[in-house]
């Protein structure tokens, strides 16, 4: 499954992207501009839901869904979000956006990205295809420090993706906390190699937002992470033996 990679941004940025939702109260009128809930459940609303998926594990989904998104006690909501999200995984255990919707639960809510990557690498098993699986699985694994696996997801939303434009920004500031992680583990010649080549993304990727005419905040966050990779670069020469060409 492709999709619109920036707008996918934005809706990942809510947290929502594989979790129908509605609210644990009252029900808000959908995409109401003057109610932030009612935008954020006409979001979801709208997001796709497992093919083949039982109406039954569903509508537990949304259930669980609407207690961490649209809830008043985080704590004891988050509890009930889980429970709910079990028993519709205990009917449909072959749904991978029942996966997806614990794992963001796991990973948002209870803060725990052991489980949440099980539950996305779950996900994953049931559905290759979908994309927002690997971006969302990516974040645990920078969470983890599993590094190089945030790299392969990386590379696997910008396979699967039409815009890669976002994407290989992700993956360069995967490839950055690489570099920095080879050097303090004083593996040069690799942390050199890994912060050369986001450094030449960054510069690519600044000049692909001038060209496409890209909003500044945009632009300046390209520049930004260009500038931080640099100075981490040359602290690497610095501090490579002399010996290693």
């Amino acid at each position: 499954m492709k999709l619109n990679f920036k707008k996918y941004l934005i809706i990942s940025a809510l947290a929502i992207i594989m979790a129908g939702c509605e609210t644990t109260t009252s029900e808000p009128t959908i995409d109401d501009p003057n109610n932030p809930k009612s935008l954020i459940a006409g979001i979801i609303e709208r997001s796709p839901k497992a093919p083949n998926a039982k109406p039954e594990a569903e509508a537990l989904r949304k259930k669980a869904l609407r207690y961490v998104f649209l809830g008043d006690n985080l704590e004891e909501d988050t509890k009930n979000a889980l429970s709910t999200i079990n028993k519709a995984i205990e009917m449909d255990q072959a749904n991978y956006s029942l996966y997806a919707a614990r794992g963001l639960i796991h990973r948002d809510f209870v803060k725990d990205n052991d489980k949440a990557l099980d539950d996305y690498n779950r996900a994953i098993a049931f559905n290759p295809n979908e994309v927002s699986l690997y971006f969302n699985r990516a974040l645990v694994n920078l969470a983890l420090q599993n590094v190089s696996d945030a790299v392969n997801d990386y590379n696997t939303v910008i396979e699967k993706s039409d815009d890669t434009y976002n994407g290989k920004f992700f993956r360069a500031n995967a490839y950055q906390s690489l570099g920095a992680i080879r050097m303090s583990l004083r593996d040069f010649d690799l942390a050199e190699a890994n912060l050369e080549w986001a450094l030449g993304a960054y510069s690519d990727l600044y000049n692909q937002s001038k060209t496409n005419n890209d909003i500044l905040a945009f632009q300046s966050s390209y520049q930004q992470r260009y500038e931080q990779c640099k100075e981490l670069l040359d602290l690497v020469k610095k501090m490579k033996p002399k010996n290693k060409k």
